[in-house]
């Protein structure tokens, strides 16, 4: 008879949070591939553990896990005690299957995001946190898009349970943008946009490959751009429009040979607008005023894309030099 959660019911009382604590410092920061001893005293508490200590180094794992305040000590403690979700095999199983594991990760990134960004006072804060499976945790609401009905959420799964679109605009998140959703490795469109965000934008995200559309606008992010960005080799859509962003525009956006959409608007951005970018032959719209570029722009005259054949296509400041841009601000 298998306990309301899914998990087996012979597993012995959970170990405190400090013997699972100390018992890791013992050990070098493990590699990736989760190695759990398959043993009926297993807890389950011990198990998740297990299974997301290795996204951290041994020093960071100790900082967040020993804070149990910090949103990492609550997922873990809620994925572990409180969620009743009855989808993850037994803690036998559990303890050997790799996709399995994937799937407490992501849940585990999600509880993160939540906690992180004081899921309690979001617009919808019950989408996530339930008992569903995380492709379940989406809500429709009515979008300002000509009334087209946008599902809000984990809007798009893909066949084996893992997340591909998250979308959360509007939704009253403050805090950080944790580094941990890097962990969404199947990640195609991430929309954050239209909350109350800050910080930077964790670089760890660079290295999500299936990035397309990637969407931060009107937050109160700052920092600069990193060249990272150029590593998100499938981007088709960026904005980062409405933040505080400084810095120069990233060269390294002229890499990424699908982008199709540049929204950086309304930010503390300086210096020239990079020549290589009128080569991008996909380029359908660049938004790039209210910051304090200078130089020309003219380049974009003679895009392999023909850009500026559509209207309200290029958006600059007036001061940049560009005998096509069709609108400056």
């Amino acid at each position: 008879h298998g306990s309301m959660n899914g998990w087996n019911d012979d597993v012995s009382s959970p170990s405190s949070d400090d013997d699972i604590l100390k018992s890791d410092k013992l050990l070098p920061t493990p590699q990736p591939t989760v190695e759990v001893t398959n043993s009926p005293t297993l807890t389950k508490e011990q198990l998740i553990y297990d299974i997301i200590r290795p996204i951290y180094s041994t020093l960071s794992a100790t900082v967040v896990f020993e804070d149990k305040l910090s949103p990492q000590f609550r997922a873990w403690k809620w994925l572990a005690n409180e969620d009743e979700y009855e989808g993850f095999n037994k803690l036998a199983d559990l303890s050997s299957d790799t996709i399995e594991q994937e799937r407490v990760i992501e849940r585990y990134v999600l509880a993160v995001l939540y906690f992180g960004t004081h899921g309690e006072s979001w617009k919808f804060p019950t989408i996530f946190m339930n008992s569903t499976d995380i492709c379940l945790w989406d809500s429709e609401s009515l979008g300002v898009n000509e009334g087209s009905l946008l599902i809000l959420g984990v809007s798009l799964c893909d066949s084996q349970s893992f997340v591909r679109d998250l979308r959360l605009t509007s939704f009253n998140m403050t805090g950080t943008i944790p580094f941990e959703l890097s962990r969404l490795a199947r990640l195609e469109t991430l929309i954050i946009e239209k909350n109350n965000l800050v910080g930077s934008i964790p670089p760890e995200i660079f290295s999500l490959s299936h990035l397309s559309t990637f969407y931060i606008g009107e937050n109160a992010l700052e920092g600069s751009i990193p060249n990272a960005i150029g590593n998100l080799t499938s981007l088709e859509n960026l904005s980062l429009a409405k933040n505080k962003f400084r810095g120069t525009f990233p060269e390294s956006l002229a890499n990424i040979q699908g982008l199709q959409q540049i929204f950086l608007i309304t930010n503390e951005l300086t210096g020239t607008i990079p020549q290589s970018v009128c080569s991008l032959a996909y380029l359908r719209r660049i938004f790039v005023s209210q910051n304090s570029f200078t130089g020309s722009f003219d380049c974009i005259c003679e895009s392999p894309s023909k850009i500026t054949d559509t209207d309200y296509s290029v958006v600059t400041d007036c001061v940049i030099d560009c005998s096509c841009c069709n609108s400056c601000a």
